[in-house]
């Protein structure tokens, strides 16, 4: 065989394969939160069980295949929280689907999202930070105030009832 007929094989089987490749990039349904990707900072005010606290925090947020992957710090009172987390699309549910790994727990935190508007809500399945401590399930909403600010507001279930536990307003940098 030839250099040019094995040339010309080698960029044929090439050029097959790439077309075999189904695109691994954002769903559409994804691809309306492309504002998120940067990097964002705020200082987030948090209430809970009578104590009030005041910690800044950093996000980032990048594509990452199909996913929007986020990692954020939240400094408050010399305790430090690393969170990353992977955004998708579940078309069977029809839900946004987030997987997120911290420091605070032994597991990644699962959970499901609906966009309401300028707003994304997601809820968590029951996840523990202790491993032999109680379950919690948190909800987390995000509204996109102008391409450079988001709110945020964190609540954890209650018996029937939601408590707000946090909340802030971060800024684009």
């Amino acid at each position: 065989m030839t250099r040019w007929t094995l040339a010309a094989t080698l960029l044929l089987v090439c050029a097959l394969a790439n077309s075999q490749v189904p695109d691994m990039g954002p769903a559409p349904e994804l691809k309306k939160f492309e504002w998120m990707v940067g990097n964002w900072s705020g200082t987030m005010k948090m209430s809970m069980e009578g104590m009030e606290m005041e910690g800044k925090m950093t996000h980032h947020a990048e594509w990452s295949g199909p996913f929007l992957r986020g990692t954020s710090k939240w400094e408050m009172e010399g305790f430090t929280m690393n969170e990353e987390f992977f955004m998708g699309w579940d078309p069977e549910k029809g839900k946004y689907s987030s997987y997120t790994f911290t420091n605070l727990a032994p597991t990644p935190r699962i959970e499901w999202g609906v966009a309401q508007g300028d707003t994304v809500v997601f809820t968590s399945e029951p996840w523990k930070t202790d491993p032999n401590g109680e379950a919690t399930v948190s909800r987390a909403s995000m509204t996109k105030l102008s391409d450079t600010e988001l709110k945020f507001v964190l609540e954890f279930k209650a018996g029937d009832d939601w408590v707000k536990a946090g909340e802030a307003i971060f800024k684009k940098q």
